[in-house]
């Protein structure tokens, strides 16, 4: 079973690569991505053709989900998926069906949930995945090594403020700057600008930011006089 930092949630894979959670359910759907989830206190059937099932209780257990069960997701990421039992695949591919083990001592059927917010991709499989289909990571292994002591030659007037081939180049400060001087640096009042007026540019100029990055950076950009305020 993956180690929590092995695993890329969705959220994270979302901003690591600009597509929003539905963008990446299609290419799992279109099974150029596998998501994995970890159900906790379920019962799984090793489906065997010809074969009663065999059940089993397990605390934890990792699998992926088939095409049709990701499908379902698609435009529902922001809400529990409940089902009485999901159909699911063993790391080698086995189907499994996976259902609540609460109330199985009395016989009794309850509801197993999966949060689409929950799945995640493998650390290890990225690589291979982004040079397939052509994706530049939005957040590159260099940048979770910080180096800037080392960088100290002067940028250039014509420079960009933060160079993208900067060690420590941090992409959402990148965007946050930006939207700053675009949209205050002028402005001599807090109130010349609201939080819409930032997110709409956000929109405007970074379609591919996901929504909760787009709303972490407008905090950031916000002015402190208006943050204080109730």
């Amino acid at each position: 079973m993956a180690a929590e930092n092995q695993r890329v949630f969705l959220d994270d894979l979302s901003r690591r690569w600009q597509q929003s959670p539905d963008q990446i359910l299609q290419l799992a759907a279109s099974g150029k991505l596998k998501l994995w989830f970890e159900f906790r206190n379920v019962i799984v059937e090793k489906v065997k053709k010809k074969k009663k099932p065999t059940a089993q209780i397990f605390e934890k257990i990792e699998v992926h989900l088939p095409v049709e069960v990701v499908e379902m997701m698609i435009g529902r990421t922001d809400r529990i998926q409940v089902a009485s039992e999901y159909t699911c695949l063993s790391a080698k591919g086995k189907p499994l069906l996976v259902s609540n083990a609460a109330g199985e001592e009395w016989g009794d059927t309850s509801m197993v949930g999966l949060n689409p917010m929950r799945l995640y991709a493998q650390a290890e499989d990225l690589p291979r995945i982004e040079q397939k289909l052509e994706i530049v990571p939005f957040e590159g292994e260099a940048a979770q090594t910080c180096c800037c002591q080392s960088h100290q030659e002067p940028m250039d007037e014509d420079e960009d403020f933060i160079p993208a081939d900067h060690p420590c180049y941090a992409p959402e400060l990148h965007v946050a700057l930006e939207c700053w001087l675009e949209l205050m640096g002028d402005e001599e009042s807090a109130d010349a600008v609201q939080k819409a007026d930032i997110l709409q540019w956000l929109g405007d100029h970074h379609p591919k930011l996901t929504k909760t990055a787009a709303e972490r950076i407008a905090m950031v950009v916000t002015p402190a006089a208006k943050q204080k305020r109730p």
